[in-house]
């Protein structure tokens, strides 16, 4: 086994430190050489990942918090855990495994090997004020060349709720990888300072563990909703249950809320996994306005889910992610004021319809939708936004549940 090199450790960014009570703390400093010509960025990636993992392996064994630090430069990424039972062959075995298990990935082919040593607690680390603090001296020349790839101290302190909200936001992030890491946040990811650098991917992967989150609670909400419609019987309406509580179709455009009935519960929650299946299978763009809509449930409930971990991210996230997300801002029009003396909204400056029937009318032929969906839109028409008014489908037409009242099951076979 390599012997311990005499490198202090930097905090990985966006991790709380976690405070550890007991004396008889273990140093496991696992190290990882790094693959020859990887930009900065690489190794933060592979600092993050090793994180991920060698987190997953200790849960089994450490229970009352640990200290995590770590450091991605040129030559190797490098992960410094600090708490009891570190030393045990248990635990070695099991983060072995991890990291094995990681470097097997076939992205990271050209990484490695590693180094996995156990240590005692080196002096510079000081509990006694009821707080691990790295001894800034004993630091002291460290990162001032400017090939080492230093992340600095993000927070120091006490484990609680909010600890452990942005942990799941964290570990959650890994599954969004169908969005643009640079898409989630208005930092610069690619940024040559090492600190802004950091709290980009901090950012980044709070917004992208939000998200994910989002797309979970939505779907579950809508099932909410959708039985509080089933249960109220045939023709129930969001507006003609005034007594009930809807928590996800609350979310839509309230002026329709008496077309909200269980067969369109339905069709949103088809319409809404048909967002979050972007999240993690790659982005493409929505293919209706009832996509649009479910989109901005998703990003309303991920507000919520970055309010109540209380991670520090910009107040700009969701402007900046918008722009990428929605082609245009049409959909918004179903939120103002009736401007027609139909009660329908006109034509968005896109040129798309905003009235409620055409809201799961495909955008183009280009834009697939399930099924599902399908039965909903326009009979024998998608939307054609490259000039064309409207484009004729060779397929038989499909009925419309809402024009035409079916079985509240679902679509007709």
């Amino acid at each position: 086994m390599l012997a311990p090199v005499p490198v202090p450790p930097q905090p990985v960014p966006g991790r709380q430190t976690r405070r550890v009570d007991e004396d008889d703390d273990i140093q496991l400093t696992i190290a990882i050489a790094a693959e020859d010509g990887s930009s900065a960025l690489e190794r933060d990636g592979l600092l993050w990942r090793l994180d991920d993992v060698v987190t997953a392996a200790l849960s089994h064994f450490v229970t009352n918090g640990y200290l995590v630090q770590g450091s991605a430069a040129p030559e190797e990424v490098r992960l410094v855990v600090m708490a009891p039972r570190l030393a045990d062959a248990d635990v070695l075995g099991a983060v072995s495994d991890a990291v094995t298990d990681l470097l097997a990935e076939p992205d990271l082919a050209g990484w490695g090997p590693f180094s996995i040593v156990a240590t005692e607690e080196p002096d510079e680390f000081d509990d006694d004020d009821g707080e691990l603090v790295a001894d800034l001296d004993a630091m002291d020349g460290f990162g001032d060349d400017e090939d080492d790839d230093v992340l600095d101290l993000v927070g120091v302190g006490e484990p609680g709720a909010d600890d452990a909200a942005a942990l799941r936001l964290s570990r959650d992030s890994r599954w969004v990888r169908g969005l643009d890491q640079n898409w989630l946040t208005e930092l610069d990811i690619e940024s040559d300072d090492p600190d802004e650098r950091a709290r980009a991917l901090v950012e980044s992967e709070y917004v992208a563990g939000a998200l994910f989150q989002a797309g979970a609670i939505v779907v579950d909400l809508l099932f909410e909703d959708l039985a509080v419609l089933t249960r109220a019987g045939e023709g129930a309406t969001v507006a003609g249950l005034a007594d009930e509580v809807f928590l996800a179709l609350e979310g839509l455009p309230p002026r329709f809320a008496d077309r909200y009935d269980e067969a369109f519960a339905r069709a949103m929650v088809v319409a809404v996994a048909d967002v979050t299946r972007r999240l993690v299978a790659g982005w493409e763009p929505l293919g209706c306005v009832a996509e649009e809509l479910g989109l901005r449930l998703l990003l309303d409930q991920a507000e919520v889910q970055l309010e109540d971990a209380e991670v520090p991210v910009g107040a700009g996230w969701r402007a900046w992610l918008e722009e990428y997300l929605f082609e245009d801002p049409d959909h918004e029009m179903l939120y103002e004021p009736v401007v027609d003396e139909d009660g329908d909204p006109p034509e968005g400056p896109g040129g798309v319809p905003m009235r409620f029937e055409a809201w799961f009318t495909p955008f183009g032929s280009g834009r697939p939708l399930p099924p599902y969906l399908l039965s909903w839109a326009a009979p024998g028409e998608v939307l054609d936004l490259t000039g064309m008014d409207e484009v004729d489908l060779d397929a038989p037409e499909l009925d419309a549940p809402h024009d035409e009242p079916q079985d509240q099951d679902g679509p007709a076979d």
